[in-house]
């Protein structure tokens, strides 16, 4: 056996037990946990990206609605004249 091959059996050893006693977490664990933070992030930020959405359409209709109540008026005002 080389020292490369010794080396390697003795970190893989060290990280293994490292692993079993709980001081250090598997790396695919890092990365399922680091995984899930940034979808919650992403999810958090697309519920705002929605709820801004939907205060500019309820902002838009209501634009709109006096838009066309001003629009209605101004025309019967325009029917009403002699």
């Amino acid at each position: 056996m080389t020292n490369i091959h010794r080396f390697i059996a003795l970190t893989t050893l060290c990280s293994s037990l490292l692993v079993a006693c709980g001081e250090q977490q598997p790396p695919v664990e890092k990365a399922a946990e680091s995984a899930q933070a940034h979808a919650e992030a992403a999810a958090s930020e697309a519920k705002n990206a929605a709820a801004e959405a939907v205060a500019a359409a309820k902002a838009a209709a209501t634009a709109a609605e006096l838009k066309a109540a001003e629009t209605a008026e101004a025309a019967k005002a325009a029917v009403d004249q002699p």
